[in-house]
């Protein structure tokens, strides 16, 4: 399976790491009008350390280093919270050499890491050759990054990563 559509979640997910509403890692390279209302990290001694996402937790997986990941008109609406690092509203972490498109999305969840790299859209994003896009996004949630890096979009310097953000609020 190469595309995922109209995907809803609504249960609630704890993982210790790489936790996604509706992908936990890699693998599908499309994901059209997709939304998650469930929380993820949030229950009552939930050990999630990081890698988590509303929509896509990362893309990095075990068995392919990396994947390419387009994500399209999706929403997140569940809480998310991390013990350690990367925690985003729609992608977690887009990681390795992967590529990466997030546009048309909105997170209104609160995103909580208790260490570092927390976005409303996306959280940390690392690796050598990351070509990354975000375009028509749009944070309405709370954002908190108890050590640092913290933003209502990404938590980085597009220049860093040779991306581009456009209309994304």
């Amino acid at each position: 399976v190469t595309e995922l559509n109209n995907f809803e979640n609504f249960g609630c997910v704890d993982g210790y790491q790489r936790a996604g509403g509706v992908l936990g890692a890699g693998a599908i390279s499309t994901l059209n009008h997709c939304a998650n209302y469930g929380d993820l990290g949030t229950k009552e001694g939930a050990k999630s350390f990081r890698w988590n996402g509303g929509i896509v937790a990362t893309s990095a997986n075990g068995t392919q280093k990396t994947s390419n990941v387009v994500v399209l008109d999706c929403a997140n609406f569940g809480n998310i919270k991390v013990a350690s690092t990367a925690v985003g509203g729609i992608f977690g972490s887009p990681s390795g050499n992967a590529s990466f498109s997030i546009e048309r999305c909105a997170n209104f969840g609160r995103i909580y890491s208790g260490g570092t790299y927390a976005g409303g859209i996306s959280g940390q994003v690392s690796g050598i050759a990351i070509n990354g896009n975000i375009a028509d996004c749009v944070n309405y949630g709370r954002v908190t990054a108890v050590t640092s890096h913290c933003a209502g979009v990404a938590p980085i310097s597009m220049a860093t990563w040779g991306g581009k953000a456009a209309w994304t609020y």
